[in-house]
């Protein structure tokens, strides 16, 4: 194929939408008339770039080049890359044969509701012991419908991968299982099986695949681009061609007579040994900058020499772009090094290419986000300066955002929200769990606080009834029965208000409050009612029986009195929310067990996702790497570079393992690393670059990233120190930002002196020994009237095992005087069963004390009857006090004998 003039490449340290606008508007690219002569000329130039943000990002280019000129833009539009999760070609731009010539694709949903369906039938018949796996192997089998649901997601990408790649489902049939790992051999008898059933499946439903579909319109479109070139220039720009669909598109628009493509950041000055070695084998190669790029050359069929540079850099830049090369180049031939610091690194040319990065290394990731987040600040100090983080580490984006919010940012963050971290996802897995889940109150609690909570109440109203809830039910180590004895536990909960050891707190709840609570707990009880009785039922349900439920349960939950909504299903969460139990409903095929419903919700509410609202500051922007390409700022910071956060550990396939991938042209796991290092590279080519990392994460060392390893190999110790001592102003100015003034003054002991009067004049003889041990809890119980709460939902232990024990026989020894008999063992058993009653909601627990008191109440009635004979009176819990003279008056000394027995 003869070469094509129209290939060009913007490289690293240009920007790149910037340069693409200029090279468009002179005409470099296309044939444009000029603007002013006629303002629709852009009308007719149509423009493929790879994400949406980048569409958005060249229109405000585009309008900021045109300045006060009036013109109609052209037509852009998203193609994507491997890494993007939506089809690549966006569905608004479909025609309206497109509509009818192609069936459906399958949702994302009800795709991994089907796939769960047959990887849990599989799990199920699998027989672990009889596999004579490894301990680790057997891991990857289901055990739960959220498991089924994780590996339903894997399987889903898998076929993806598949198609993508363009292997036949039938060359699983080429495996052979005796020379794989144990766990392999059952797998790929499994995934004959889905393989085979699957096409079925979407026969009947009249659906195809979503990659099947986003490949057919994509090659339509390159068949349609080369029948029917249109009259107006087709550029495509910034793409990497890593789908072989998307190369096909690419090359035809490369091969228009007014198409233009353009690549980004290719290397055209590193050796040839290094070009050869990219890609040849091996995960290293396979993990270089310049793979995607090359496998794209090679399918245009063009060398590098035919593509022509677009755009200039400033040579500091361009040093600092080929330093990254180097320093990248595939491993094989990174002997090359002693040549390059030789012959062509030179000290000035490299202080000058690295005065613009800095190397912030932090203790942990949360000074990491306050160091980032100073820098930011400090930049926006410059007008109209813009500044980005990039980083695929969430959490790290998450913290650089809340440390904004000292100075009152509002950051536009680009990456979604998962559904199950959002408040609307938050404020169903309480729902669920709250129902599976009756002896951990707080659960119930939680979600009764949420602010979507109302419960037909008004939402103040219902805050404040579970807090006397919580003080009149769920404090303490009793169980309260769950969601259907919830009145009846508070009713009991009442009428225990006079006894002894009533918690202090319950005795002063007014009338009032119990009336609010009773009302609260009634309907707590109608809302959550159906879906406990599922919960509490034996066998499987339908997971959509469950979604139906919880979606009644939901909108009951958050409508308080009057029919007020407050505001659960009004936002994008909400309705995320509802569109993904609605899509449960409509599966009804999934059996689950009742206790496996509210980790399946999670499991499947952390596949979706909700896009943010742009920031109300739109100098400050947080990206994904996916985000961030194409894209310039002021200041770029790096965050979140050390291993297995960037670049991110490779992603193990549970079906096939590295070597069946292999053996059935399946690309392997680290095909993503190459497009995580081409991002870096380019990145650390912009003007001002901050480079971070944190040397702990979680508690646990983290390892730098090798990118930055490699860089700072080749570029020095010097150079690293210099970099560094930049990033390090930033960090010493995280931790001046809360550090104190002054030194610490640790506060003295306390030492209550109240006045004599304001002191207790009775104590019991335990108390004594508190006086003591500790006199400020005497003077916090007896002087300020404080006490303790008891603790929320306590388990029984063996002091509840103890005063249970102790009030049973007790109990006994006041009440029974009749002979050591059958009788006497028949009441004290009797009394055992009511003590022990107040446990029947953790049942093993119950039952091991129970065994445990009726042996003790057997050799309790034989001890007793063997000296029965030589007992004249018998008394239980007597209760004596004793005065002592004191200069302010008396003090009284209290106690309580368990058992006095009076000897005839």
């Amino acid at each position: 194929m003869a070469a094509p003039l129209n290939v060009f490449s913007i490289p690293a340290g240009a920007p790149f939408l910037t340069v693409l606008a200029a090279a468009i508007l002179d005409g470099r690219l296309a044939s444009i008339p000029d603007l002013r002569d006629d303002p629709l000329a852009l009308a007719g130039v149509t423009v493929f770039l790879p994400t949406r943000r980048a569409v958005r990002a060249f229109r405000e280019t585009l309008v900021r080049h045109l300045g006060g000129d009036a013109a109609i833009l052209p037509v852009i539009r998203p193609i994507g890359d491997a890494d993007e999760e939506d089809h690549l070609l966006d569905p608004g731009v479909e025609t309206g044969a497109d509509r009818l010539v192609l069936p459906a694709a399958i949702g994302r949903l009800p795709r991994q509701l089907a796939l769960a369906e047959l990887t849990l039938a599989w799990g199920k018949a699998v027989r672990r012991d009889l596999l004579g796996l490894a301990p680790g192997e057997t891991l990857m089998i289901p055990a739960s419908a959220a498991d089924a649901a994780r590996l339903a997601a894997d399987l889903a990408r898998l076929m993806d991968d598949m198609e993508t790649a363009g292997v036949p489902w039938a060359d699983l049939g080429k495996l052979a299982p005796e020379e794989h790992a144990a766990y392999f051999q059952v797998t790929i008898d499994f995934l004959k099986i889905a393989f085979e059933a699957w096409p079925a499946l979407l026969a009947e439903r009249g659906l195809v695949d979503p990659v099947v579909r986003r490949d057919t319109l994509i090659r339509a479109e390159a068949e349609r681009l080369l029948r029917n070139p249109p009259a107006g220039p087709v550029i495509a720009a910034g793409s990497t061609g890593s789908i072989p669909a998307t190369a096909e598109l690419l090359k035809a628009i490369a091969s228009l007579p007014n198409g233009a493509l353009v690549l980004p950041g290719l290397d055209r000055d590193l050796d040839p040994r290094a070009w050869a070695a990219i890609g040849d084998t091996g995960a290293a190669s396979i993990g270089h900058p310049q793979f995607g790029l090359k496998q794209l050359l090679g399918h245009l069929g063009i060398e590098r020499d035919n593509v022509a540079p677009l755009g200039d850099v400033e040579p500091p830049l361009a040093y600092r772009a080929r330093l990254a090369a180097e320093a990248l180049r595939p491993a094989e031939t990174t002997d090359a090094w002693t040549t390059l610091r030789h012959d062509w690194i030179e000290p000035r040319a490299l202080e000058a290419s690295l005065s613009g990065v800095a190397y912030l290394v932090a203790h942990n990731e949360r000074e990491e986000a306050l160091a980032i987040a100073v820098a930011i600040r400090e930049a926006l100090e410059t007008p109209e300066a813009t500044v980005a983080l990039v980083t695929p580490d969430r959490t790290l984006a998450r913290r650089v955002a809340t440390e904004l919010g000292r100075w009152g940012l509002a950051i536009d963050d680009s990456a979604p929200v998962r559904l199950d971290l959002s408040r609307e996802g938050v404020f169903a897995r309480l729902l669920a769990e709250a129902v599976a889940e009756p002896a951990e109150p707080a659960r119930l609690l939680a979600l009764l606080k949420h602010p979507f909570a109302a419960f037909g109440l008004d939402p103040q109203d219902c805050r404040r009834g579970a807090r006397i809830l919580e003080l009149a039910v769920f404090r303490g180590r009793r169980g309260h029965g769950g969601i259907r004895r919830l009145v009846a536990s508070l009713a009991e909960a009442r009428a225990e208000t006079e006894g002894a050891r009533v918690p202090f707190a319950r005795k002063r709840l007014r009338a009032d409050e119990w009336g609010l609570a009773a009302r609260l707990a009634a309907s707590i009880e109608a809302i959550l009612g159906p879906l406990d009785t599922v919960a509490r039922a034996g066998g499987t349900i339908a997971a959509a029986d469950a979604a139906r439920l919880t979606l009644a349960a939901l909108a009951a939950a958050a409508t308080g009195r009057g029919g007020e909504s407050t505001g659960l299903f009004d936002g994008p969460g909400g309705d995320a929310l509802a569109t993904l139990l609605t899509g449960i409903v409509e599966e009804e095929r999934l059996l689950i067990a009742p206790a496996e419903w509210p980790p399946l919700l999670a499991t499947l509410m952390s596949g979706a996702a909700l896009n943010r609202p742009p920031g109300a500051d739109r100098r400050v922007h947080i990206w994904g790497t996916l985000e961030a390409r194409l894209q310039s700022a002021d200041l770029i910071s790096l965050g979140g570079l050390d291993e297995k956060v960037w670049p991110a550990e490779s992603r193990t396939d549970p079906w096939l393992s590295r070597a069946m991938r292999g053996e059935i042209g399946l690309p392997p796991p680290e095909r993503r690393l190459g497009q995580a290092a081409h991002d870096f590279a380019v990145a650390f080519a912009s003007p001002r670059v901050m480079l971070t990392r944190a040397e702990k994460r979680g508690g646990a060392p983290t390892v730098a990233s090798r990118w930055l390893q490699r860089l700072f190999a080749l570029a020095g110790e010097d150079a690293e120190r210099h970099v560094r001592t930049r990033g390090s102003f930033y960090v010493e100015l995280a931790r001046d930002l809360d550090r104190a003034a002054g030194e610490p003054t640790p506060l003295p002991r306390p030492s209550p002196k109240p006045p004599v009067d304001r002191r207790p004049r009775t104590l019991s003889i335990t108390e004594i020994e508190k006086l003591v041990r500790d006199p400020y809890e005497i003077y916090a119980r007896h002087v300020l009237g404080l006490e303790p709460l008891d603790p929320l939902g306590m388990v029984p232990d063996y002091a509840l095992k103890g005063t249970l024990v102790h009030d049973a026989i007790g109990r006994f020894g006041e009440t029974f005087a009749g002979p050591y008999d059958a009788a006497a063992l028949d009441r004290l058993l009797a009394l055992g069963t009511e003590a022990l009653a107040t446990i029947a909601d953790f049942p093993d627990t119950h039952a091991l004390w129970r065994f445990r008191f009726d042996a003790m109440a057997r050799w309790i009635v034989e001890w007793e009857s063997r000296r029965d004979g030589g007992i004249a009176e018998r008394h239980a819990e007597i209760r004596g006090r004793l005065e002592l003279p004191a200069p302010a008056g008396p003090f009284t000394l209290r106690g309580r004998a368990d058992r006095i027995d009076l000897r005839r």
